[in-house]
């Protein structure tokens, strides 16, 4: 995260993985009394290797997740 100040206002971008979005305008909206807005746009994906849940030898389970790039203003 890097917070900065533009025009009185506080900007705070941050990567997160696109699961995490859920609930996030209520969230918002509650820590700031509805005084902030956020964007958010596609950053990448990656593709992990869960070797832990596999089944045989012959079969394992590739989870994708994606990355989104978030940015919030909140009016100060």
């Amino acid at each position: 995260m890097n917070p900065e100040q533009e025009n009185g206002r506080q900007r705070i971008e941050a990567e997160i993985p696109y699961a995490t979005l859920y609930g996030i305008g209520t969230t918002l909206h509650s820590i700031t009394g509805g005084e902030a807005e956020y964007s958010y746009e596609f950053l990448k994906y990656e593709v992990e290797n869960n070797s832990s849940l596999y089944f045989d030898r012959f079969c394992s389970i590739y989870t994708t997740i994606v990355y989104i790039k978030i940015a919030v203003l909140v009016i100060n």
